[in-house]
């Protein structure tokens, strides 16, 4: 066993039988290693005597052709309920249907909706790309492959999925035969009910909902936009995964810069890259090839101007307050401080914007401009950067954005919800653990007393601030948390 103590000491023990007392073990270090653990665990998710686990497996399902079959159902009795996974090891066909087991279709019905909120193929469900698996042959994209969200582990299927899908009354599942006659269907699903809705390290509020956004085959001509996502006012979100599958003669669309607008009210975006492939934590037209990670992935790549890619931001959290809207181009113009038709070319302080904005340059400052855009696009040409598409280079897009929504007024109301965001408070926790060692260990405080002070500062947020603020293990901040416990 090891546990890790702030100031980066460390005690390793090796224990042979139980043991039903750790304190001659890990002395004094073992309480402020295990609640800042437990404040770490705490932080994710609180377990309750209603949190409750639910879900069903189904095997060897006769599945009418073409026709919607009824999965899953379930009440939630202790909201907010939430499904934790969804596995579908695959569909199979019956002669003389062909393997076809990636356009089966998944819906998820959240709280007695008609329109489905998740509307979905298979193959969609790990975010792979319909140009990445055909049939049951060998795939295109490098599989198996698995991470903590999503995956594809069988060329006949093996598809899975962990996006936490909330719902506060009821929710219902349906699979959709993609065959001519019956085949037969597997599937698993879980789920909590009494369970926090988790984005990575965030803590959505309860009422949060999942929808996945979809444009199918939209064709784009040079410098055209194409709005991925856009929520209307009165909602907050945050973006869980964007899937992309884009087809053209050569790969010039992908200088475009995705663009985040924050809210509804904004007219300058957030530029989220610097190109399509830096989008997908990539570089130089993804020049490597293929591949997949916990944060992103390219699961088809031709060459040619066709491939697949997947972003996902539990690690990288995309927030958007009252309405926000998702949009990308094909190709892009690239120039100053950047704007809503520019991606940036360079850092800009305010003024500098300002600057830009009405022109006010001198010659001299024009002259170094242009001198610096002629140096830059020698370089690329040099190595072969489309930094302008040709005048037929159209591309297809079509994309999927799995994101999260609810009411504006449910982040101002929630404690828990993402603006308490849980690191701020662990910050704090560090430094307030360090004085408090350091205050027992020169006598100012009794273990007794710091026993009592430790967990406090897990879940009293003044008692914490007051404790980090303070400069100095003397006996004035001995003094200052002692009149803690007399509160």
């Amino acid at each position: 066993v090891c546990i890790y103590v702030w100031g980066a000491e460390r005690h390793c023990h090796l224990i042979s039988k139980p043991v039903a007392n750790w304190s001659p073990i890990m002395a004094t270090s073992f309480r402020f290693s295990v609640v800042v653990f437990a404040l770490l665990v705490a932080s994710a998710a609180a377990i309750s005597g209603s949190t409750k686990l639910f879900g069903n497996s189904i095997k060897n399902v006769y599945l009418p052709p073409r026709r919607e079959l009824v999965t899953f159902e379930h009440i939630c009795t202790v909201p907010p309920c939430v499904i934790t996974q969804i596995h579908i090891p695959s569909i199979y066909p019956n002669a003389p249907d062909k393997w076809n087991w990636q356009n089966g279709i998944l819906r998820v019905y959240v709280d007695g909706e008609k329109i489905p909120s998740i509307n979905i193929t298979l193959l969609q469900l790990a975010a792979v790309g319909y140009m990445a698996s055909h049939s049951n042959q060998a795939p295109h994209d490098g599989s198996p492959y698995g991470n903590m969200l999503m995956g594809k582990t069988a060329a006949s299927g093996g598809v899975y999925s962990t996006a936490r899908i909330p719902f506060r009354s009821q929710i219902k599942t349906t699979i959709e035969s993609p065959y001519k006659h019956a085949g037969v269907l597997w599937f698993i699903i879980r789920g909590y009910e009494d369970y926090p809705v988790l984005l990575g390290d965030l803590r959505l509020p309860d009422t949060a909902r999942l929808q996945v956004i979809t444009h199918t085959n939209v064709s784009l001509s040079p410098y055209d936009f194409i709005t991925l996502m856009n929520i209307s006012a009165g909602n907050d979100g945050a973006l869980l995964l964007v899937q992309l599958d884009s087809v053209s003669s050569d790969y010039g669309y992908l200088e475009a810069c995705m663009r985040l607008y924050q809210n509804q009210n904004e007219t300058s975006p957030i530029y989220l890259s610097s190109g399509a492939e830096d989008y997908f934590l990539s570089a130089s037209y993804f020049d490597e090839g293929m591949f997949k990670t916990p944060n992103s992935g390219l699961t088809f790549y031709d060459a040619n101007g066709t491939l697949s890619a997947f972003k996902t931001h539990l690690a990288d959290p995309i927030l958007f307050r009252n309405g926000g809207a998702l949009v990308w181009r094909n190709c892009e113009i690239t120039t100053g401080c950047g704007d809503a038709g520019h991606c940036p070319q360079k850092y800009c302080t305010p003024q500098q914007r300002e600057q830009e904005r009405q022109f006010d340059f001198s010659l001299e400052e024009l002259e170094e401009m242009k001198e610096q855009q002629r140096y830059v696009t020698k370089v690329l040409e040099s190595h072969n950067r489309i930094t302008q598409p040709t005048p037929n280079s159209n591309a297809t897009y079509t994309t999927h954005v799995w994101v999260y929504t609810w009411p504006l007024s449910d982040t101002l109301q929630s404690r828990d919800s993402v603006v308490q965001h849980t690191p701020s408070s662990q910050s704090q926790l560090p430094s307030c653990l360090t004085l408090l060692q350091a205050l027992e260990a020169s006598g100012h405080l009794q273990a007794e007393q710091v026993d009592v002070l430790v967990p406090r500062m897990t879940r009293d947020a003044p008692a914490l601030a007051l404790c980090s603020s303070l400069p100095a293990a003397d006996i004035w901040a001995a003094r200052q948390l002692r009149n803690l416990l007399s509160n």
